[in-house]
């Protein structure tokens, strides 16, 4: 399944890389993110269940963090980085949402994901569904508080056709 993951990390990241409205803000892959300069954002597929055992296809936890510049001193105006940092959230979160008009299967979102991974050479994924399950934002301990990471929780169902 590790396989899996990795595939769907660089599925959803080229998806979210090519719906940030001409953003420049990179898009990451989680074994491909260490050490990235802020902001960024980067895509962590963690975990894969099995919809029944030993069947390829999987709902799969998936984490989209959204890692921005905080506050560098106390006092804050209303230009300081917490704009910033919620002007690239909601670009994220409307990538991910661009399909709405209150649609609550995720398949649109799902196509959106497999045409994107198809455009970076990603021929053996297939995405058939998205939830949209959580949001959370918490300081960067990486950066002494100077930074912040927002996560927005998805449930993936997909699977990788055989010999992928």
């Amino acid at each position: 399944m590790s396989l899996l993951l990795s595939t769907a990390d660089r599925a959803v990241a080229a998806y979210i890389s090519a719906n940030l409205g001409g953003s420049a803000i990179p898009v990451y892959p989680f074994k491909r993110s260490g050490e990235k300069e802020l902001p960024c954002v980067i895509v962590n597929c963690h975990r894969a269940v099995p919809i029944t055992p030993f069947d390829p296809t999987c709902n799969i936890d998936c984490t989209v963090y959204i890692r921005t510049l905080g506050p560098v001193d106390v006092e804050e105006s209303e230009t300081d980085p917490i704009d910033e940092s919620d002007r690239i959230v909601a670009l994220v979160d409307a990538a991910l949402r661009r399909f709405g008009d209150d649609e609550q299967s995720g398949d649109g979102l799902a196509d959106g994901i497999n045409s994107a991974a198809a455009g970076v050479g990603i021929a053996n994924f297939t995405c058939l569904s998205v939830e949209l399950l959580s949001y959370e934002t918490n300081a960067d301990d990486r950066h002494d508080g100077d930074a912040w990471t927002d996560q927005i929780g998805l449930r993936l169902t997909a699977n990788l056709a055989s010999g992928g």
